[in-house]
């Protein structure tokens, strides 16, 4: 879930549309154990949007995200939706303002954990997506607090790399994913003595896939 689409089809050019975007969910957490603390997540996220695709490889997306829990009817949360998305190549797209986000950074789960779909509004930054035959990256740096000179608060700053090395060989593939992500809070014009701190987060692994013509179609490791 969450995952937007991320990509232009040509035939689209000059074209307007509206998309309304909604999920509702229920996440229950309650079970009586150690593991984690038995909360509940009741809720619904809408997105109305306007699309424009003024060429065949941009692409303009305006609207506003509301995101709201059950129960905390005074607390929703809502911000502006505005994503310029430009097809570069058709391996290679910029996007800049809000970003596609969420689990379509295809984060495992220890690093970033998928109920912030649920409890978060979308990142806004900057963000580059490649998709080569042998290799596929999501690069991001998302604003998550701006400040200004004089600001009693820090700057903060969240970003990563998401991406996979592919290797071919016969009918067997090995695949290599790399993740990285830096949650980083300083600034160099606010007005507080904190230091500046950065967290980083990262993974790799092997995962090895084998077509078969037998009885088992394909073996994965």
């Amino acid at each position: 879930i969450y995952r937007d689409r991320d990509s232009i089809i040509a035939k689209e050019e000059n074209t307007l549309y509206f998309r309304f975007q909604n999920a509702n969910f229920f996440k229950n957490n309650e079970y009586f154990g150690e593991v984690i603390p038995g909360y509940t997540l009741p809720g619904f996220d809408f997105t109305p949007l306007l699309i424009y695709h003024p060429t065949k490889n941009t692409k303009l997306e305006a609207g506003y995200q509301l995101k709201l829990l059950f129960g905390k009817d005074n607390d929703m949360d809502r911000a502006s939706f505005l994503r310029f998305h430009w097809q570069i190549r058709e391996w290679f797209a910029v996007i800049l303002g809000t970003l596609y986000s969420h689990n379509s950074h295809n984060l495992p789960e220890p690093i970033m954990n998928p109920e912030f779909s649920f409890s978060t509004i979308r990142d806004e930054g900057l963000q580059f997506l490649i998709n080569r035959k042998n290799w596929k990256a999501d690069l991001w740096v998302s604003w998550d607090d701006f400040i200004w000179f004089g600001d009693a608060a820090n700057e903060k700053v969240w970003g990563g790399l998401s991406g996979k090395l592919k290797f071919d060989i016969g009918t067997s593939r090995l695949e290599i994913p790399v993740y990285v992500t830096a949650d980083h809070t300083g600034g160099q014009i606010d007005a507080t003595d904190n230091p500046s701190t950065t967290e980083l987060n990262v993974g790799s692994g092997l995962r090895f896939k084998k077509s078969l013509s037998g009885f088992v179609k394909q073996i994965e490791i």
